[in-house]
């Protein structure tokens, strides 16, 4: 998986990071296990596994920098020294 902006461990699986993501076809963003594929979707329904869903969003792909930045799960992310503002 390329490398993206991750909220926690997976609570499904216990070992997956979970990354925030948007799907291709519609734009949606949600976020996925990067091991059991679990989908939640928002960072805040994120560890409810009545929350949890596989493969409702279709393809997808990992946010990027630019897309982070001014967007509100920002605050969600555990690896923040990438979103330092120049």
């Amino acid at each position: 998986m390329e490398p993206g902006f991750e909220i926690g461990t997976c609570y499904a699986c216990g070992q997956g990071r979970v990354f925030i993501a948007k799907s291709t076809a519609e734009g949606r963003w949600f976020v996925v296990c990067e091991e059991c594929f679990t989908e939640w979707p928002d960072p805040e329904s994120f560890g409810a596994r009545h929350n949890a869903t596989f493969e409702k969003f279709g393809r997808y792909g990992l946010v990027l920098r630019e897309d982070l930045l001014g967007h509100p799960w920002k605050r969600f992310v555990e690896n923040t020294t990438d979103l330092y503002e120049p």
